[in-house]
């Protein structure tokens, strides 16, 4: 007994010495701990590449409404601070609802953490200090200037501007928050494609173009024009100018139809594999709708590369097989779905991309997967925007944990039989030491 009362006594002053350890540690050492939804300790990867772009000696400045007893104030700072380590020169001024009254008219302010930033003259709104907000707003003011995208139209393409699910409203969209300013171009109206244009794109015409378009869009690349070109299977052929040609058939996915629940093999579900810059950041699937594979017919001065190809479950067959595609031949897979090209000329490297597939970034698609990750990662590449794809501050996709069968059944054994079998034994190895005494 007295041997046991010992051992007690000496358990409950080691927690005591521990407990005492710890309290004296808390008070000679700092440390802070940053949880999820109270601000970055520090950036984002695609924040810090957006930086990497201000240019030397640019002061970015933030004026925010902050309440003195808001919430939002420790979070503000965090933020900024962020800013500042990551080597933005960044100005912040605090209004106050009372004292700047006037002044928050004037702006346009009237919620708690809303703001403005500004580089020189030119200001975005900010709604709330958050990374993916302050970080969007710095990369619509960089691109201030010549950042046009013209968009063709006339001949059945589909809409930039559109709200129809068959139109691409929501990437014109996207990419108005980004800064690239949009320009409808009707050959027939104007029949010259302006200088600034800093990417053209031609959406699944749907009619053959007239011989003065084709020429007008050959003389375009000719001279070193950038160009994203969406076309689909049926479609009218693609100009001679362009180094490269659709084949025949539409591209099938009986497997991803089965995964996706649907009775129709012509989804398809694409993964982007390879470092070109327009996949930067992409981990999500890709579906396209009735796809066409693609073919470069491209000479030694362009240099190719595939974004998406066919897997070796995906292939081509004629339009009226989609129902009864068959079986997968022995050379299915490898055919290209997307591709870049890129070619050195006296006014720098022209940039081309063509896609097999212009439903990938409609409005009824768009939403899936990195779908629309892959179209901004696209057109900031044609642009040469450094590849920012404003994905600013987003938090780490979930993690999988992926058992097989054999594991699964170990795993469901051990909680549901083995350790109420350990819990048994314990106990009775107890019951029986307390019976010998």
């Amino acid at each position: 007994m007295t041997a046991r009362l010992l051992q007690r006594g000496l358990a409950l002053l080691l927690i005591i010495a521990l407990a005492a350890g710890g309290a004296w540690l808390a008070q000679g050492v700092e440390g802070r701990w940053v949880w999820a939804g109270a601000g970055p300790a520090r950036l984002g990867e695609a924040s810090e590449r957006l930086l990497a772009d201000v240019p030397a000696e640019t002061t970015v400045r933030y004026r925010v409404l902050v309440r003195p007893d808001s919430p939002l104030a420790t979070r503000l700072q965090r933020l900024v601070t962020a800013y500042r380590e990551a080597g933005l020169d960044l100005a912040l001024e605090r209004l106050h609802p009372d004292r700047d009254a006037e002044r928050l008219r004037e702006y346009g302010l009237g919620r708690d953490g809303e703001g403005l930033l500004g580089v020189e003259d030119e200001w975005e709104h900010v709604a709330a200090p958050a990374e993916a907000r302050v970080s969007a707003a710095l990369e619509r003011l960089l691109r201030r200037g010549s950042r046009y995208i013209v968009h063709l139209t006339g001949h059945g393409e589909r809409e930039l501007t559109g709200e129809a699910g068959h139109a691409l409203g929501r990437l014109g969209q996207a990419l108005e928050r980004k800064g690239y300013r949009l320009q409808p171009l009707d050959p027939e109206r104007t029949a010259v494609i302006p200088d600034n244009t800093r990417v053209l794109l031609v959406a699944g015409p749907t009619r053959s173009l007239p011989a003065e378009t084709r020429q007008l869009l050959a003389q375009y690349i000719a001279r070193g024009g950038r160009l994203l070109w969406l076309t689909d299977p049926g479609a009218p052929p693609l100009p001679a100018a362009l180094p490269v040609t659709r084949g025949e058939g539409v591209v099938v996915d009986p497997q991803g139809a089965e995964l996706l629940g649907v009775d129709d093999p012509a989804l398809v579900v694409a993964e982007a594999r390879g470092g070109h810059p327009a996949l930067t950041g992409l981990g999500a699937p890709l579906l396209l709708n009735r796809a066409a594979p693609l073919r470069a017919s491209a000479g030694a001065e362009w240099r190719r590369e595939v974004l998406l190809a066919t897997g070796p479950r995906q292939w081509p067959v004629a339009s009226e097989r989609l129902q009864d595609p068959g079986e997968a031949p022995a050379d299915a897979g490898g055919a290209p779905l997307a591709l870049t090209l890129a070619r050195d000329t006296p006014e720098g490297e022209q940039r081309l991309a063509v896609f097999g597939d212009s439903d990938l970034f409609a409005n009824a698609y768009i939403g899936n997967g990195d779908n629309l990750a892959l179209a901004l990662n696209t057109i900031d590449w044609l642009a040469d925007q450094g590849g920012v794809t404003g994905r600013y501050g987003e938090a780490a996709g979930d993690r999988r944990l992926r058992f097989s069968r054999h594991e699964t059944l170990l795993l469901g054994f051990g909680f549901l039989a083995g350790l109420p079998a350990v819990f048994l034994l314990g106990g009775w190895l107890a019951w029986r030491r307390g019976r010998s005494g």
